[in-house]
């Protein structure tokens, strides 16, 4: 939306788990990354030593002190929980938090969301870890609107069921699919053998493409994340036309993230299928 009103409490601390990790500084260790450099940090109102919070976190001394870079993404998405629960805060935005994690970890992540004190804003396709954190749940019903259900995903199954509220919503959805016309049938003639269908292949212009996508999409969600770590910035706002810029050409990045994705796998598919 370009206009609306965001009305924010007096007291309200917000932290923020993003999922492309652009709040990160490659030119630090795991652990400088946390403290900003400090020795001790404040957890809870008491003053630990960076290393002995690290360790809460699965990260030994040595692992503490690597550079981020040489970090698995299991460890990245550990340091981004440490730098995330060390922040202040009464509102917690987390934006696919599950994303690389390890078991380890996502138990880690459950255990520290379960004890959080505050309200907890969950973004993910993690149903398992929706069932076992979220007390209710937002469902986008287009249009701009939501319908709060209480509970994880399975009681939102079980209220579509049952609720003439979002009922006609997702059954106008499953019209359309189904009014979509299926693919052509012609009449077999019984005293003719059966064809086989060759599977299609790729053209020479479409193996080209084929080739060149992981460039486009690593492309893309690089320069993605330059415009994500922009907009973190705590003075990205000021600029308000530039801001509005930024923000549409993050969508229009994003757009075309997706359509590359989306036009990658049906490559792939054509040439898996065709063994090429």
């Amino acid at each position: 939306p370009k206009m609306g009103e965001v009305i924010q409490g007096t007291q309200l601390q917000i932290a923020y788990y993003d999922q492309l990790r652009a709040s990160l500084d490659d030119s630090l260790t795991a652990a400088e990354n946390v403290s900003g450099g400090r020795e001790n940090v404040m957890v809870n109102g008491k003053e630990r030593h960076i290393m002995s919070y690290m360790q809460d976190f699965m990260f030994d001394p040595a692992r503490a002190r690597a550079p981020i870079t040489a970090l698995s993404g299991g460890e990245t998405g550990r340091l981004m929980l440490a730098k995330l629960f060390l922040q202040p805060s009464n509102l917690m935005v987390l934006d696919e938090p599950s994303n690389d994690l390890d078991i380890e970890t996502l138990e880690l992540l459950e255990s520290l969301l379960a004890e959080y004190q505050g309200t907890i804003i969950l973004i993910s396709h993690d149903r398992e870890l929706i069932e076992n954190v979220v007390t209710r749940s937002l469902v986008y019903q287009g249009n701009g609107k939501f319908v709060e259900v209480a509970g994880g995903y399975q009681d939102f199954e079980r209220e579509l069921s049952q609720s003439s509220v979002l009922k006609p919503v997702f059954e106008d959805d499953k019209k359309k699919q189904n009014a979509a016309p299926g693919p052509a049938t012609v009449a077999n003639n019984p005293n003719k053998p059966a064809q086989k269908s060759k599977p299609p292949k790729l053209s020479y212009k479409q193996r080209l493409e084929l080739d060149k996508l992981p460039e486009t999409i690593a492309s893309i969600e690089s320069t993605l994340a330059d415009i994500h770590k922009a907009m973190s910035q705590a003075d990205f706002y000021k600029d308000k036309d530039s801001a509005e810029t930024t923000i549409t050409r993050a969508s229009t990045l994003q757009d075309e993230l997706d359509e590359a994705y989306s036009r990658w796998e049906e490559l792939e598919s054509i040439h898996t299928g065709a063994g090429q």
